[in-house]
């Protein structure tokens, strides 16, 4: 036995020692793999076990944790080469090594084939199964050696030292001084076929480059067994991990891409004079004393110069550096020459390039390391006390011990220099002690701004020459800490002469684009986003009084009543949506009424802080609007008296917008711009709707008090806010999803907004021509005749001439009279119908004009019939 171990029954009768001890090891044996399989869920039926221990699993048998070798995996047997029949079963590595080791021929092509596989029943023409194609699934992996070169003593060690599970026997034409040898690795369960290259390749890895390019071909096998007396014959195993376990293998498979199993080898690397020599130099200590790692740079030196003795004479000076270099030349120039031979994917000197890549980016960190204080300003400094605002708590926080991880991302050339690239200048303004978290996004205005004072960077020496270049002056001061300083071509100047000063002060030597400068200032700031607004409202605490219906009542005088209380709480609550949910739907603008003086447009601007702002220009020019709004969270459109039709439906459509898509004049995309404002609107008038198409959008609110108390506002600001805040969070825990209703579903408020709206309409022409028409549509028929009833008849249909006679005009109306009747009968409530019939009075075929249908009269199906069939009785 390896290193199973169990517990089993006592045998009864005083039974020998040695029988003791196979039952013991028959028992153990089966135990693990049942408990192997259990474990890992392989479909092995329980007369898999008793067929092959032969005889059922004791119940008091406790198995502890099994080893590979006592695993059964799937192997299949063929009699011979042309693989007709095959013969698929479990078995485990002891098992097989046994099986090798007993199994005699007098030629190898007498010998079976094995391989760690499962086939199908799909042969070829000539009746072969055994071929990539017809392969199932893979229980393992099975390569060979057949270069005379690594013995297999020297293999072994290797495996051992991989801690890889493996069986390896010699071949039939293996000779003591001329080795040939097979490994067969198991898995720890069935693998797709297409996962095994992967697995030869871990194999290779661990034993040092030495594999035959068969081994990669999926359905090789090979013969197992010996042939005459073979008194070189072996067979041994080496206890681990299955192959499939090991990934800590896939580290030692060469970086390069590897090309096809049969391509053309690759040509070695181009160096400069001297330039290999100092690669190999930065190769550290601990890389010669791993073995992979030193087998590895013997194969690259070996590929790069065609396998001279060159190479070999470069590789023994460096191994001569290790402490673990025992001497033995004789030994390592047998595995030099056994390196390059048949490889699926060399190993090249870009290995070992990449090594010494490692070791500059090391000795750059290194470097950094060296300044002492260097990052004090990120975690506390005796000699520098910044007082640094609570601003900064908005900064991603960079933890200790984390510090100068940012540094070996520097991306580097073969010198050891930084290169001045958008990825190192980005690095650096990210992580510099001096500029961490100094760019950041205004997410309100969408802005590059500065809200903290630079950080600070000790020089790198004590009494060092020369001064370490600081960001100071007065281009970094702060004045608007919540909302930031934006970002000047001064700031972009200040960092590029940190950039490239001179390693010596502080700075890292680069030559850097603007382009790439004002790439990484942008992209830094996006990594330090704020949100003044949000913040600010986050940080508020409401006292639980009521204050925001009253708002517009204790402040301006407002009636009390249910359409003042709803506007006042919908408006705030508007407000405070659309910055948590820029572009929600909020299509209403409240209108402050009153005299000039009243202190209206400060109310404006107290009640938002310090994001207000006066909405005005041309409501068609999308671009010069999102500019105007760009960090304003109220907007005021003033005197909106003074707008004439035109500019009111013009504000109409931009109220009810929720987003805006321009392309900015700094800008070479087109972007969108969800709204994260409310607008309210001011006026000195009573009357200011031009509008005849109604003004729905509008909440007038009439300002009855001689001025508005603004301190009170200013004292009280916050706590109307806070309670916005608190309406907002229980609208949204009462429907997490959705567009919240932010409208008036009170029918006492919704009928008082309709008659404030209406009243506040201007009267025009139109409306006062309408007055005219609408009295002589109501006026019934009378003909004369005497079928006429006493009270007339009403009217159902008329046309513009008709109408224009009627009211006291002669001829026909001219161009613009007929505009003008036309909003007047709209207004009147009548429309056209779509017909032309022919009116009486030498009027002739004219466009007919209906009486709009009312509500009931939509609804009733005969309404319509009956209109139709009395015109149809009139002949029109």
């Amino acid at each position: 036995m390896n290193s199973i171990e169990s517990r089993a029954p006592e045998c009864e009768g005083g039974a020998p020692a040695e029988n003791r001890d196979a039952a013991s090891a028959k028992l153990s044996t089966k135990a693990a793999a049942v408990a192997y399989h259990s474990s890992t869920g392989m479909p092995r039926p329980r007369d898999t076990y008793d067929a092959l221990f032969g005889d059922d699993l004791p119940a008091n048998v406790v198995p502890l944790r099994p080893s590979p070798l006592d695993l059964p995996v799937m192997v299949t047997v063929f009699p011979d080469r042309f693989a007709r029949t095959q013969k698929p079963r479990p078995a485990t590595l002891r098992q097989m090594g046994d099986s090798i080791l007993k199994r005699r021929a007098a030629t190898k092509q007498a010998l079976p084939l094995l391989k760690l596989a499962t086939f199908g029943d799909d042969a070829t023409d000539k009746g072969c199964l055994r071929h990539d194609g017809n392969m199932l699934a893979i229980s393992g992996v099975e390569v060979e050696h057949d270069d005379e070169t690594v013995s297999v003593d020297e293999v072994l060690a290797a495996l051992r030292q991989a801690n890889v599970a493996a069986l390896v026997y010699t071949s039939p034409s293996h000779r003591a001084d001329r080795p040939r040898w097979r490994i067969l690795a198991p898995c720890s369960r069935e693998l797709p076929v297409g996962e095994r290259d992967a697995l030869v390749d871990r194999l290779a890895a661990a034993v040092g480059d030495v594999l035959s390019g068969e081994s990669w071909t999926p359905s090789q096998a090979y013969y197992f067994g010996g042939v005459g007396d073979a008194p070189d014959h072996r067979a041994e195993l080496v206890d681990g991990r299955p192959i499939d376990l090991c990934d800590e293998l896939d580290g030692l498979i060469p970086a390069e891409a590897a090309p096809a199993h049969n391509a053309e080898k690759r040509p070695p690397l181009t160096f400069a004079p001297g330039q290999l020599e100092t690669e190999l130099a930065l190769i550290p200590i601990e890389r010669l004393d791993d073995y992979f790692d030193w087998v590895t740079l013997g194969q690259a030196l070996h590929h790069q110069f065609g396998g001279s003795d060159d190479g070999f004479g470069i590789w023994l000076t460096h191994s001569e550096r290790s402490d673990k270099f025992d001497g033995d030349v004789k030994a390592m120039r047998q595995k030099y020459r056994g390196f390059g031979r048949n490889r699926r994917q060399p190993v090249t000197m870009a290995t070992v390039r990449q090594w010494a890549q490692e070791a500059r980016a090391a000795a750059l960190v290194d470097q950094f390391d060296e300044d002492s204080d260097e990052y004090d300003s990120l975690f506390g400094d005796d000699d520098n006390d910044d007082d640094f605002s609570s601003t900064t708590e908005v900064i991603k926080a960079v933890e200790p011990g984390s510090t100068l991880d940012w540094v070996s991302l520097l991306d580097i050339n073969e010198e050891g220099a930084i290169k001045g690239t958008l990825h190192n200048t980005e690095m650096i303004v990210l992580n510099d002690s001096r500029l961490i978290g100094l760019p950041q996004l205004n997410q309100f205005t969408m802005e590059t701004v500065q809200r903290t004072p630079p950080g600070h960077k000790a020089r790198a020496r004590r009494k060092a020459a020369k001064p370490t270049r600081q960001l100071v002056g007065p281009v970094w001061d702060v004045r608007d800490r919540r909302n930031g300083e934006l970002w000047s071509s001064a700031r972009d100047a200040a960092v590029r002469s940190i950039l490239e000063a001179p390693k010596t002060q502080g700075g890292y030597g680069l030559k850097i684009t603007d382009r790439d400068l004002k790439a990484a200032v942008t992209l830094a700031a996006y990594s330090n986003c704020f949100h003044p607004v949000r913040e600010y409202l986050s940080g508020l605490k409401w006292d639980g009084v009521l204050r925001v219906e009253q708002l517009f009542i204790k402040y301006m005088g407002a009636p009390d009543n249910a359409y003042t209380r709803d506007v006042a709480r919908l408006m705030m609550t508007a407000a405070v949506t659309r910055i948590f949910e820029p572009g929600h739907k909020w299509d209403f603008a409240v209108i402050l009424e009153g005299l000039q003086g009243k202190r209206k447009s400060t109310f404006i601007q107290i009640l938002g802080k310090n994001w207000s702002a006066e909405l005005e220009g041309d409501f068609h020019d999308g671009k010069e609007m999102v500019e105007k709004m760009q960090g304003a969270w109220i907007m005021e459109i003033p005197e909106l008296s003074a707008f004439n039709r035109s500019d009111v439906r013009s504000i109409k459509a931009f109220v009810s917008r929720t987003e805006d898509k321009v392309r900015l004049a700094y800008e070479a995309r087109a972007q969108k711009f969800p709204r994260q404002c409310i607008l309210i609107g001011s006026t000195n008038d009573r009357e200011y709707l031009k509008d005849d198409t109604g003004g729905r959008r509008f909440f007038p609110i009439e300002c009855t008090v001689a001025k508005i108390d603004t301190d009170r506002l200013h004292r009280e600001v916050d706590q109307l806010w806070a309670e916005a805040m608190s309406i907002y969070r229980a609208m949204r825990k009462a429907q997490p999803e959705g567009t919240l209703p932010l409208y008036l579903d009170n029918d006492d408020a919704a009928r008082e907004a309709e008659r404030l709206q209406e009243s506040r309409r201007v009267e025009t022409s139109d409306d006062a021509l309408a007055g005219v028409v609408a009295a002589w549509l109501a006026a019934p028929i009378r003909t004369g005749d005497i079928d006429d009833e006493t009270e007339g008849k009403p009217r159902e249909i008329t046309c513009l001439p008709e109408v224009w006679r009627g009211i006291g005009n002669a001829g026909m109306p001219k161009y613009q009279d007929s505009l003008a009747l036309g909003r007047a009968m709209a207004l009147a409530g009548w429309v056209k119908d779509g017909g032309r019939p022919r009116f009486a009075n030498g009027i002739g075929q004219q466009a007919s004009y209906v009486k709009r249908a009312t509500e009931c009269e939509r609804s009733n199906p005969f309404t319509t019939e009956i209109t139709h069939n009395s015109l149809n009785s009139k002949g029109l």
